[in-house]
């Protein structure tokens, strides 16, 4: 990998974040879309201009990995008691309906997506209750070939910014006609962290933090190491980052930081400019990828929206049903970027909590679509 292409990625990337708040700051339509979807837009357009997206794939990385610390300082892991109940309940749920509609898929599509239907509907479910991880481990254990998980990756990154833009603009107003209002803590809102986000006089403040963010990476790195000899040993060591942080949140001279979720947030914006800027799109695609974005579009609603459904019976509100069905299809990146859209800072730390744990059931939901379709279809 260039160096200087390296440098140029990560400037370019750096940067952006920083040019959607100005731009969501001056013009009314651009601050209802949100920063972070104008940070994937920004993304893709890099993608035709950046000469290679492998910096893009570690920056995106990085960003992830420090920005899960910063986000977690600050909450106060305490007042979640309430929604504990009612998340699990949900976040079960999401779970449950993402398996029914995968084999459902397969009994409606199995014709389009040939011999390989159960196998590529069997890596979804792991893949949107989980994530890109699970994907790979479920299709490898069922027999996908690599090609075919290289088309699944790259159909997922435009399916998945589709989705992505239903889930912040349609379905909250949408849950909220019809399920139980949620009740909001009295905790501070992420606007009010997000407006100190660039403030320069704040960086010495953010100093202990940051060191304290790339002790917990570099620990569980080797923590990951040392139980399974791979440094980069993904579910392993996103377990460790997030507990390591939970852990840190108790300590009060932590928690009251200023500045702490404004850092995360910024990173987790960074990392939409670089997931944006891994995008491809080949001239002569077949009909193939297509089909593929049209299936996991397909997978995404219907789960989604029979898992509204179930809320409303099961009593569950309607932010912590959307948050729980966030954390189970997009990855723990995403819930920030959501939870700014609910306008409910609440519920973030219940959202990454159970997107991480989406790393560990996911594989079993997958094996478990597969052996439903290879029974009854």
């Amino acid at each position: 990998m260039n160096i200087w292409h390296f440098l140029l990625s990560l400037a370019l990337i750096a940067l952006l974040p920083r040019l959607a708040y100005w731009l969501c700051a001056r013009f009314r339509p651009l601050g209802f879309v949100g920063p972070s979807l104008l940070c994937f837009a920004g993304g893709i357009a890099l993608s035709f201009v950046l000469p290679d997206s492998a910096p893009a794939s570690r920056i995106s990385d990085a960003c992830v990995s420090l920005a899960i610390p910063f986000l977690l300082f600050s909450l106060d892991f305490r007042a979640m008691r309430h929604l504990a109940k009612p998340a699990v309940r949900s976040f079960s749920l999401i779970c449950v309906c993402v398996v029914a509609v995968s084999v459902g898929a397969h009994l409606l599509f199995s014709s389009r997506m040939g011999a390989d239907s159960a196998a590529i509907d069997a890596s979804l479910a792991g893949l949107f209750v989980g994530g890109l991880v699970n994907m790979a481990a479920v299709g490898n254990a069922v027999g996908l070939t690599g090609d075919t998980l290289t088309l699944l990756n790259t159909a997922y990154i435009v399916a998945g910014t589709v989705y992505l833009g239903i889930a912040a603009l349609v379905l909250p107003p949408l849950a909220r006609r019809f399920l139980p209002k949620y009740q909001k803590s009295d905790a501070s809102t992420a606007e009010q962290d997000l407006a100190n986000t660039m403030h320069a006089g704040m960086l010495r403040e953010r100093l202990p933090m940051i060191a304290l963010a790339v002790g917990i990476v570099l620990a569980s790195m080797g923590i990951s190491y040392l139980c399974t000899g791979n440094t980069q040993d993904a579910v392993l060591e996103m377990l460790c980052i997030t507990s390591l942080s939970i852990a840190c949140s108790f300590i009060p001279r932590v928690r009251e930081s200023s500045g702490s979720y404004a850092t995360g947030q910024y990173l987790i914006d960074m990392f939409c400019v670089a997931i944006g800027a891994m995008f491809h799109l080949s001239p002569d695609a077949e009909a193939g990828p297509v089909d593929l974005m049209l299936l996991m579009l397909f997978i995404q609603l219907a789960a989604a929206v029979l898992h509204l459904l179930l809320c409303r019976l099961f009593r569950i509100d309607a932010d912590t049903a959307l948050i729980t069905s966030a954390a189970a299809i997009f990855s723990p990146a995403f819930i920030p970027p959501l939870a700014q859209f609910m306008k409910n800072r609440d519920v973030i730390a219940v959202g990454l909590l159970f997107s991480i744990f989406g790393f560990v059931v996911a594989n079993y939901a997958g094996f478990a679509a597969y052996a439903l379709m290879r029974l009854f279809c």
